[in-house]
């Protein structure tokens, strides 16, 4: 938990010193996601010029060898700087803020202990291909480029700030890695909840529509955009985002406009954090920007309720035609598989939401422009603008989720508001609180028995097996720092190389030609020309050591078993654990009748581990 907390406090720490000295004039409102996105952009500026300027006058050095000094220096600074200069000047009214938080806290809480049940390890895929990369800036290889640090990842779709901030907190304090990503998901978690409770409240200046507001994000997963439980840049940059964007309406609500220097970094930080949809987020908060400074003109001229009408009928019209627009730019990498029809998107929808959001939405929009408030149909427009985005038939456009939520969990909100507030005995009232965060938590819990349903491996709900984990512990006690690649399926390559250290051929992104050489293995039934296959699969980005592992798991004999075209595709993985039956311990015994290519040095029920010789 430690290790986690850092992430936030580092960054935190060191944009505090530099704000604080460097702004004057006003105190800031909600001024901590500020200091965050300073001391962020700060720290990987630092590692940038340290990675393409000093390592070129620093012959023999590592990267981390000079990042971590740095860093240890600056972070002490920061700290003194704190202490001495600013310490009588809290950020947050803690008893201002007290039930909020707790509020925040307990929904988080209750949320989090439901989708653990049974699962103890993170069931965030992703997070193995990120703590792969933060290993290898950890091991002294970094680059802006995330596809040249390790060959997990395939396209850049971020820069490697995200994993930078993962790497310092990492750095100080060695994290267990499971202890890590599930404390982390956790504060994500609260942070998702808490910034859902600022933006209502800051929108509608009612705690009763915020409160509703938080619960409804605590409750509801999309099985696409994980946006409540998944840490991953796309969730990390939209929860960012929204704070930003209070903050934005904070300073206009108290007659002060943001800097803008603070804006722009704001606006670089968006989009290095995520190119898509840190973009898509920096177009919508620099709107605001500009309509805060404009503001006053646009409202002598735009009838806004005369705009959202026009934008429903133009936006029917776009979500009908939008099959004959080019997203070419999108269909990169994985994203090219996320092209969902309109009766998929909606599924999704419904299976996150329940029929809730087809009674609420429309119920908060009628609200809304009954209401006819000026920050609520702002909000109202960009929650459009945003469902527009999702059910345009373009790939990708689902992952704005992440993003759109917010919005669609505010007017929802307004909608649930609508109705508790026809409850007039202030006890009943208050029940009614309860009873509503009782039935989202039970969809919440639909959804998870759901989403899990395919994970079950020995009484756990999983996608990593224990068998595998300690696996990964012999890997590197015996072949840590040593020049070797690991060969696997997809998904046995992604979790052992995150949790052993040891390269493997893309992790769970191995390139279409490393995918044809295993199904041209599965299809051999000579072991010199197995031995061959496998040594001419190479790493794309290490060098050759000319010595293999290959790891025949479980999973790895699921995934011979599926189809070619599934085996090809990135899209295709064995999700769940799996252990040896009899034809892959009998597959195994023909390798190993081979002593002069084939050496079992390791196996257990779930997997083996062969040293393939030249």
């Amino acid at each position: 938990m430690i290790s986690a907390l850092l992430f936030y406090l580092i960054p935190y720490l060191l944009g505090r010193s530099i704000i604080r000295i460097i702004h004057k004039r006003h105190r800031l409102f909600c001024p901590a996601v500020s200091y965050f996105v300073a001391g962020s952009l700060f720290i990987f500026l630092i590692a940038l010029i340290e990675r393409y300027f000093l390592l070129s006058v620093v012959p023999g050095m590592s990267f981390l060898e000079l990042f971590k000094p740095t860093l240890t220096i600056l972070l002490a600074l920061a700290v003194v700087i704190n202490i001495l200069l600013f310490w009588k000047a809290p950020d947050l009214n803690i008893s201002k803020h007290f039930w909020p938080l707790l509020l925040c806290i307990l929904l988080s809480g209750i949320t989090f202990i439901i989708w653990v049940q049974h699962s103890p390890y993170p069931l965030n895929w992703d997070f193995l291909e990120h703590q792969t990369l933060v290993n290898n800036i950890l091991a002294g290889r970094f680059s802006y480029f995330t596809s040249q640090i390790t060959d997990t990842f395939i396209f850049d779709g971020y820069s490697s700030l995200f994993h930078t901030l993962l790497a310092s907190s990492q750095m100080f304090i060695s994290a267990d890695i499971i202890g890590f990503w599930q404390s982390i998901s956790f504060l994500h978690l609260i942070m998702v909840v808490f910034a859902s409770y600022i933006l209502a409240f800051t929108i509608s200046d009612n705690k009763g529509i915020a409160a509703l507001s938080a619960i409804i994000s605590a409750s509801i997963f999309e099985t696409v955009a994980f946006t409540a439980v998944f840490f991953i840049p796309q969730t990390f940059v939209a929860v960012i985002f929204i704070i930003l964007f209070s903050q934005l309406l904070m300073e206009i609500k108290h007659d002060k406009v943001l800097p803008f220097w603070l804006v722009l970094i704001s606006l670089i930080f968006l989009i290095l954090s995520h190119y898509i949809v840190g973009f898509v987020a920096a177009v919508i908060y620099f709107g605001m920007y500009m309509f805060i400074r404009y503001g006053e003109w646009l409202k002598s001229k735009v009838d806004f309720t005369a705009l959202i009408e026009i934008s429903i009928l133009g936006s029917i019209f776009l979500i009908l035609f939008s099959s004959l627009i080019s997203s070419g730019f999108l269909n990169q990498g994985e994203g090219q598989y996320f092209n969902f029809t309109l009766t998929d998107k909606l599924s999704f929808i419904q299976e996150a939401y329940g029929y809730s959001l087809y009674i609420l939405l429309p119920l908060g929009t009628f609200y809304t422009l009954k209401r006819k408030k000026l920050p609520e149909i702002i909000m109202l427009i960009i929650c459009l603008m945003l469902v527009v985005i999702i059910f345009l038939q373009v790939s990708y456009v689902l992952k704005f989720l992440v993003l759109g939520r917010y919005f669609i969990n505010f007017i929802m909100a307004l909608g649930l508001y609508f109705l508790i507030s026809k409850v007039s005995n202030r006890f009943l009232n208050r029940m009614t609180y309860i009873y509503i965060a009782a039935v989202f938590i039970g969809i919440f819990i639909i959804n998870s028995i759901y989403w899990k349903g395919n994970l079950y491996y020995h009484n756990l709900q999983t996608q990593i097996a224990p068998n595998e984990l300690v696996a990964a512990n012999f890997l590197q006690k015996n072949y840590q720092n040593t020049n070797i690649l690991m060969i696997s399926d997809p998904a046995t390559q992604n979790i052992l190389e995150t949790f052993s250290k040891i390269n493997s051929q893309g992790g769970a992104y191995m390139i279409l030609n490393t995918r044809q050489k295993l199904i041209e293995v599965a299809e051999s039934s000579n072991t010199t020309e197995i031995k061959d296959k496998i040594f001419q699969i190479k790493d794309s980005i290490a060098s050759d050591s000319g010595k293999r592992l290959w790891i025949l798991s479980g999973r790895y004999f699921n995934w011979q078993k599926a189809s070619k075209d599934n085996r090809e595709a990135l899209y295709f993985n064995v999700w769940a654990p799996s252990d040896l039956d009899f034809n892959s311990q009998k597959y195994i015994q023909f390798l190993l009748s081979d002593s002069q290519h084939f050496k079992l040095v390791y196996q257990n029920n779930t997997l083996a581990i062969v040293e393939v010789l030249p």
